[in-house]
């Protein structure tokens, strides 16, 4: 299915953010064949406290359709982990980078004091490459860029 030139696909401007390009198609058919489309699925992802609201109440009459769909559930959660996966490694990514930023003015051990880790930790952090980082993002995308493929 193609879009109109100029008009981006909704399920890739939702999902690019956490999901790679090649998994998008599967993932969206999966969504849609259970009722969330691209606009529900952006709200939920933008608000999970409100998503975990509704999760602890999926018996309730009042609850939206994809909370009492157990298919939908399921594959948003799943697609709220997964948006948790990338927050967290980029977080500590820049966490990486403010503590070797922080001991490039000072020492390890200062640095290890001041957030209260021990210094192989700060050490640890402080030795992380862009290289390093690049690496892990590849094979986190080469893991989940197959495991997402035809089964």
């Amino acid at each position: 299915m193609s879009e109109p030139p100029g008009v981006a696909d909704p399920w890739a401007a939702v999902l690019s953010r956490h999901r790679p390009r090649t998994a998008i198609p599967k993932l969206s058919t999966h969504l849609e064949a259970a009722g969330v489309t691209a606009e529900l699925l952006a709200a939920i992802l933008n608000d999970p406290p409100q998503a975990e609201s509704w999760l602890g109440g999926t018996a309730s009459p009042d609850a939206p359709d994809w909370v009492r769909n157990p298919i939908a559930r399921a594959l948003v959660c799943a697609e709220l982990g997964e948006q948790d996966v990338i927050r967290s490694r980029r977080f500590a990514d820049h966490r990486a980078a403010a503590v070797s930023e922080a001991v490039d003015g000072s020492t390890v051990a200062s640095v290890a004091r001041e957030i209260g880790v021990r210094p192989q930790v700060v050490s640890r952090l402080h030795h992380r490459t862009s290289r390093d980082l690049l690496e892990t993002v590849e094979a986190w995308l080469h893991r989940n860029t197959i495991s997402l493929g035809e089964r």
